[in-house]
């Protein structure tokens, strides 16, 4: 109800308050729709640069921490390599002089290992043979106490695989320092450097995770995962302790996922089971932009309001002009078709109104003329289809009675010739029907060219490829026939001394059903086939009266795109298209209803 009333009110107001209006609204939006567009745009840029710069951080701290898991697989593997590792784990004793020689000389080896190497909490060699290990503990690393004794099976058990390709594994958590510091261990099978696939012991090296030290930064969290997303090491310590799954990373390699309020940047450590992830708050990315869009508001309310006052100026000095069409709009509605506007004082827009209704009211004067030369020429053709009907009548009676009294004076040819042109005025009257099918029209053609043999010696011969499915097929009566006569009297009979062919086709065509009318005559050059279907079109005297008023009905019973077309015969002489529609509406058969 409200939005009804509104609309009235609208619409009882002056033109120059409506514009006022909708313009108003229309700078509203686009103004508003620019600030979007222009806002989001500053802040997809700042987006794009912000996560640019994550994703580089993460590349670098990728490729960082890849050297250093290289470097401790290479210290592990030289580790596995030493005569002291090698000889250990193939004694298959535990006790006695040799034992223990050899049990110190590993022991000093895996204190110079651990001294040179200031991240290894505790190193581990284990004769799986025997089940003796020969162990080092704590360094310079911050970590007070190793549990390995208790802790090492159950830690090996659950290692998983930390290379892509390789034996080398891994397990992380608070368990070998009994809940005091996070720890991360390698475990990698000891191998015979004599013996091809001989397993030996293991080599176990437990590490700080001061990995990650140099890698805090005050905008984002870095994490490195396993391959399933979980947390093996953090910048927040929390995350280390719930040791939960952050991220499925589905095998891709890197990428970025947004959730809960983070955009997760995440790159795999090449050749590892290990991702380096970057957790940045979505605020960070759009830190740099606030300031600008906050600018580019102002800006637009500024704009709006120099914009609206503008536009109301320019309506009110617009109206002035606006209310001379306005008047000659009513002077038209009460049918002063003379009407016209002086286009001379206005502007130039209004000059283009001006012109444009003075335009308008020309073509519905030409409109109105040329409706009442087409109901002149309409009527013309209703008068000729009855004179054709009645004419035709008087004619045939006449003939049957020709025919008979020749027919009992013996001048049999001459009865059949009667006959013949009785038949033929018969199907001209079609129990007056304008419309008749086209088998019946083909009849009439037959009798027409009979006739004309007979008066000119059988100079032409009739030819047909009209397939049985188009017999039914519905056309203007005396349609054929003009058009036929043309061929005769304009192509072939012009020919001195020259017998042709008419040949009538009909084929199915993309618009209706396509009838043709061919000849073998003189034809006609492309400018004179040219001007005759202008001609035809314009329904002008250049041409026989019989073409014109054939195209003409079909226009008016079928419509403007349906008529005739003339071309040239590729075999010499001239074609002439006829165009019908396939279906009819046998309610509007008779040329009086057009």
């Amino acid at each position: 109800m409200l939005t009804r009333k509104w609309k009235n009110s609208f619409s009882k107001k002056k033109l120059n308050e409506q514009l006022r209006f909708f313009f108003t609204l229309v700078i509203s939006v686009l103004m508003i729709a620019t600030l979007v567009v222009f806002t989001f745009s500053t802040i997809r840029s700042s987006y794009r640069r912000s996560k640019a710069e994550a994703e580089a951080q993460v590349n670098v701290l990728a490729s960082s921490y890849a050297s250093w898991l290289n470097n401790i697989d290479n210290l592990i593997l030289s580790l596995i390599m030493e005569n002291e590792t090698q000889e250990f784990c193939l004694t298959t004793e535990s006790s006695g002089d040799i034992y223990q020689n050899l049990y110190s000389e590993l022991s000093e080896y895996l204190n110079r290992y651990q001294y040179v190497n200031s991240d290894v909490n505790s190193i581990a060699v284990i004769n799986t043979g025997t089940g003796n290990y020969v162990y080092s503990g704590i360094g310079g690393t911050g970590v007070n106490s190793i549990n390995f004794d208790n802790y090492y099976k159950e830690s090996i058990n659950s290692a998983k695989n930390a290379k892509i390709q390789g034996s080398l594994k891994f397990d992380y958590g608070y368990e070998y320092t009994n809940g005091e510091s996070f720890t991360l261990s390698f475990y990698r099978p000891v191998y015979s450097t004599t013996e091809v696939g001989a397993l030996l012991g293991l080599a176990c090296v437990n590490l700080s995770d001061s990995i990650l030290t140099d890698s805090i930064s005050e905008n984002m969290e870095i994490c490195l995962t396993d391959s399933k997303g979980a947390v093996i090491l953090s910048t927040d310590s929390t995350r280390m302790e719930k040791q939960e799954s952050i991220l499925d990373f589905q095998s891709q390699k890197a990428g970025s996922v947004f959730q809960g309020g983070y955009c997760y940047v995440y790159q795999q450590i090449s050749g590892w089971n290990f991702y380096v992830v970057s957790i940045v708050p979505l605020e960070y990315f759009y830190q740099s932009s606030i300031n600008t869009a906050i600018f580019i508001i102002l800006l637009t309310i500024a704009l709006l309001f120099a914009g609206l006052s503008a536009m109301r100026w320019i309506m009110d000095k617009s109206y002035e002009p606006l209310q001379q069409v306005l008047t000659a709009m009513d002077n038209a509605t009460q049918n002063q078709l003379d009407t016209r506007i002086n286009t001379n004082d206005m502007g130039a827009d209004f000059e283009k109104l001006g012109s444009g209704f003075n335009h308008m009211m020309d073509e519905v004067q030409d409109l109105m003329n040329r409706l009442l030369k087409e109901q002149h020429q309409a009527d013309q053709i209703r008068f000729n289809a009855l004179q054709s009907q009645i004419q035709p009548h008087f004619l045939y009676n006449t003939l049957d009675t020709i025919h008979w009294q020749a027919k009992m004076d013996g001048k049999q040819e001459m009865s059949d010739l009667v006959m013949v042109l009785a038949k033929y005025y018969r199907i001209c009257l079609s129990k007056g029907k304008d419309i008749i099918p086209l088998s019946t029209e083909m009849e009439q053609i037959s009798y027409y060219l009979q006739i004309q043999n007979t008066r000119y010696g059988d100079i032409i011969s009739y030819r047909t490829d009209v397939p049985e499915e188009f017999y039914l097929v519905r056309i203007p009566k005396l349609t054929l026939q003009p058009l036929v006569e043309n061929s005769i009297y304009h192509g072939i009979r012009v020919k001195e001394g020259f017998k042709g062919t008419v040949c009538i086709k009909a084929r199915r065509a993309e618009d209706g059903i396509l009838i043709q009318v061919a000849d073998c005559g003189i034809g006609m050059n492309e400018d004179q086939i040219r001007e005759l279907n202008q001609s035809i079109q314009n329904f002008g005297e250049e041409v026989g009266y019989g073409v014109r008023n054939v195209n003409r009905r079909i226009q008016l019973l079928f419509g403007e795109s349906y008529g005739l077309f003339y071309h040239a015969n590729p075999e010499g002489g001239i074609i002439v298209d006829i165009l019908l529609p396939e279906e009819y509406d046998e309610g509007t058969g008779d040329i009086e209803n057009v």
